[in-house]
């Protein structure tokens, strides 16, 4: 197995993959979709972070922090909301943006600023106590986690054990949800 880790959208057909894990709203295509397992945004900084600098109320109060965008996100300059009021986009107003959700997460964790990840890259940090869910009424965009591969008449059996392994391993409720409210 040769294992590409890598947030870039690849060209699997052009650049010889046989699967892709990808996260993200699927345009029609070619290629075959297998849904793996939910996958729902977070925001949340460190507690230190917080004592720093105010815990937000509202989505405004957002404007006023240092929240970090990703970088292969429909747009790393904002984030788009949807809270009780309705659907809300933030101009992000941070001092780093990255093409890596574990890098945003890590420096989340030192306590500089806020961040909006799946809670599978921040889940064990909040069941931690080491981040710190912030209005949990608004949710970031989210997308589902899915494998994708090209069409192929008879899907190879290494292919076909992958997926049938990430969809029993994750399923409808991903062990990265496990509560971390108290």
């Amino acid at each position: 197995m040769d294992l590409v880790l890598d947030d870039r959208f690849i060209d699997l057909v052009a650049e010889g993959f046989d699967v892709a894990v990808r996260v993200a709203a699927l345009a029609d295509s070619s290629l075959i979709v297998r849904r793996l397992a939910p996958s729902r945004a977070v925001l949340c900084a460190a507690p230190s972070y917080l004592e720093r600098h105010g815990r937000p109320e509202n989505p405004e109060d957002l404007r006023q922090h240092n929240c970090f965008g990703y970088l292969y996100r429909d747009s790393g300059t904002d984030w788009a909301l949807t809270g009780a009021k309705g659907p809300v986009t933030i101009p992000l107003r941070g001092n780093l943006r990255a093409n890596n959700g574990e890098v945003l997460r890590d420096v989340a964790l030192a306590g500089a600023g806020i961040v909006a990840l799946p809670s599978f890259i921040v889940g064990e940090a909040l069941r931690a106590g080491q981040l710190v869910e912030l209005l949990p009424e608004c949710v970031p965009q989210t997308h589902d986690i899915y494998a994708v591969y090209p069409h192929r008449r008879h899907l190879t059996p290494k292919v076909r054990a992958f997926v049938d392994f990430l969809v029993a391993r994750f399923g409808p409720q991903p062990y990265w949800d496990r509560p971390w409210r108290p």
